[in-house]
């Protein structure tokens, strides 16, 4: 707008003091830390869902998932009260938008998240020609290339614009914040409740407590050529080994003696174990024998086979 006198007043420019390079370092890595674990929790929800074959560990995928969610149940708030703060800051005093530090910020996000796409871009040509295209990738490659460019958009826009236009402002940031809402909401159903993931803990204590055991009387029977009456009979007070028993309730496993061989380690679960690649087997046995289990009581079933579990001392025959 002109004066009388046909001159556009020139605007001065506040300095920058080390409060505004502490505010904007401080939302721009935050802003980066919203974007880095959101792109993160994705990706572990897409390993769910369309898990690789060559790579199965759900436990990888879970543990990502959480610590996603985790950085961004602390991070994104943060960004959101820093980034309101410093808009009422422009509302009151608009020509703190032309300071330099908040230009440099906005102008390296806009370059980071350029170089992001053209990246992601020449990953997908790159595994097109290898022939590498899957859907699970294809997932991936979108979510970087839609997460980095609404920054990307929204930052190229706010740089151009002259007035803080409060409207749109809040609608974006409205989207983003239930994008992020609903993401973390689906952590619940991806990976469960905290309640169910420490009842699962719990499971797989009894687990290592249940292989700690079987260990022990394969032991026995190899140095004693009998199987243990009860889990009492495996006590050693030299080496100091004593049963162990349920984490949570202290109760003691029930043990059963199926036969010369044979034998039970039973125990009550609070969910449904499944076996992911290995991670329940007992290296000792290798005979196809794992740990999966219902939820509620339920025994695994040994027999040790004499002719791989030799006793130690042979003095007894084994008919």
């Amino acid at each position: 707008m002109e004066n009388q006198n046909g001159f556009t007043p020139v605007v001065s420019v506040p300095k920058s003091t080390p409060r505004d390079v502490f505010m904007y370092l401080l939302v721009t890595g935050t802003l980066y830390a919203t974007v880095v674990s959101l792109v993160s929790l994705l990706f572990g929800y897409t390993d769910v869902v369309l898990p690789d074959k060559l790579n199965v560990c759900e436990y990888c995928y879970t543990t990502q998932i959480r610590w996603s969610s985790s950085a961004l149940v602390v991070v994104f708030p943060v960004f959101l009260f820093l980034f309101y703060k410093l808009r009422k800051e422009y509302l009151a005093m608009p020509e703190k938008r032309e300071i330099r530090v908040r230009k440099w910020l906005i102008y390296l996000t806009i370059l980071l998240t350029s170089v992001a796409m053209i990246v992601d871009m020449v990953t997908l040509v790159y595994n097109f020609y290898s022939g590498e295209i899957t859907t699970r990738f294809l997932v991936k490659t979108l979510i970087v290339l839609v997460l980095t460019g609404l920054v990307f958009l929204y930052y190229a826009w706010d740089v151009k614009k002259k007035e803080i236009e409060s409207g749109k402002t809040k609608l974006i940031t409205g989207g983003v914040a239930l994008l992020i809402l609903g993401s973390l909401v689906g952590g619940f159903f991806v990976v469960g409740s905290p309640f169910k993931e420490r009842e699962k803990r719990f499971d797989q204590k009894r687990i290592t407590a249940l292989q700690t055991i079987q260990g022990e009387v394969v032991n026995y029977w190899q140095k004693k050529q009998g199987l243990p009456n009860s889990l009492s009979d495996l006590d050693d007070n030299i080496s100091g080994f004593k049963a162990p028993t349920d984490p949570e309730t202290g109760a003691p496993f029930e043990y059963k003696v199926l036969g010369k061989f044979s034998f039970q380690l039973c125990a009550v679960f609070s969910a449904q174990g499944k076996e992911q690649n290995g991670y329940y087997i007992d290296p000792t046995f290798g005979r196809g024998e794992n740990w999966d289990h219902p939820a509620g009581y339920f025994c695994f079933s040994r027999s040790i086979d004499p002719e791989l579990y030799k006793p130690y001392f042979p003095a007894m025959p084994l008919d």
